[in-house]
C-alpha cells in the first residue's frame, strides 16, 4: 500500500499526513503489523523509528521462560524509538508488541536523527510525545501506588470507555484476563474477583467471558470513579 492509496482509503489520516515533514515522508517506508506481532525487541539494535499512523501497541516485556508482562499501551498516532534516539542509546529500552493492526511510518534511525536536528518544530513536536508517554505512565503508576485493586479496575474500564464508548449496543473488552491484569498491576485471580464484584454490583456484565459496559452502566462507573470522585 502507498501513502495515496492509504489517504484514499483513509481519509482521517490524510490530514495526519500533511502535518508531518515533507522529509520524514522521503525517508520513510510504509509498514503494516497485525496483532501480536513483535515491532522492537528490548536489547537490540536500535535500526528504525517508526511513526505510528493507526493502532495500538504494547510496551512490554518477555522473560526467557516465556511469561510475557505488558505494562503500558500506546495509541496512535506515537512514535517508536525516539526515546533512544534523543537519549542517544543505541539498544532498544523495553520490547514493543502490536496490540490491533497497526500502520507506521518506518524510516532509518540515522535519517530520522538527522531530521530532529534539522527540523526544530518537528523536534519539539517529538519531545512532547516523549513527554505526554512519561507522564502517563508516572501518573498511572503513582496512582497505582494508592489505589485498591477494585478501583484501578474500574479506572480501567472507564478508560476503555473513552475508547470505545457505549451507545446503543453495549462495550466489550475485547482485552483477555491477563492482559488486563498486566495493565492494570494486578494478578489474574484479583481482577476476576474485582470484575466479578462489580458485577454483582451492576457495573457491568460479563457474558461469555467477555466484560460488557452498557451506558447506563458506564454512567454508574463515571458516578463512582469519574474525575470529580
Amino acid at each position: 500500500m502507498t501513502l495515496d492509496n492509504l489517504c484514499a482509503r483513509y481519509p482521517a489520516l490524510a490530514l495526519q499526513l500533511r502535518q508531518l515533514p515533507p522529509r520524514l515522508l522521503e525517508i520513510s517506508t510504509l509498514v503494516q503489523f497485525t496483532s501480536g506481532q513483535k515491532v522492537v525487541v528490548r536489547d537490540e539494535p536500535v535500526e528504525y523509528v517508526y511513526y505510528v499512523l493507526s493502532g495500538e501497541l504494547l510496551v512490554c516485556n518477555e522473560t526467557m521462560e516465556g511469561k510475557f508482562s505488558a505494562w503500558m499501551t500506546m495509541h496512535a498516532p506515537t512514535l517508536i524509538s525516539e526515546l533512544e534516539i534523543l537519549a542517544g542509546i543505541g539498544t532498544y529500552a523495553a520490547s514493543v508488541s502490536a496490540a490491533a493492526r497497526c500502520i507506521a511510518l518506518r524510516s532509518s534511525a540515522e535519517e530520522f536523527a538527522q531530521l530532529l536536528r534539522s527540523d526544530v518544530d518537528f523536534l519539539w513536536s517529538v519531545a512532547q510525545v516523549v513527554s505526554r508517554k512519561n507522564f502517563a505512565l508516572s501518573h498511572s503508576r503513582g496512582n497505582a501506588a494508592f489505589r485498591s485493586s477494585l478501583d484501578k479496575t474500574a479506572l480501567f474500564l472507564l478508560q476503555h470507555c473513552v475508547l470505545a464508548p457505549p451507545g446503543d449496543r453495549e462495550s466489550v473488552v475485547l482485552k483477555t484476563r491477563s492482559r488486563i491484569a498486566s495493565e492494570v498491576i494486578i494478578s489474574q485471580k484479583t481482577l476476576d474477583r474485582c470484575l466479578m464484584r462489580l458485577r454483582d454490583e451492576g457495573y457491568l456484565s460479563i457474558v461469555r467471558g467477555k466484560v460488557r459496559i452498557s451506558a447506563s452502566q458506564h454512567q454508574r462507573l463515571l458516578d463512582t470513579w469519574g474525575p470529580s470522585c
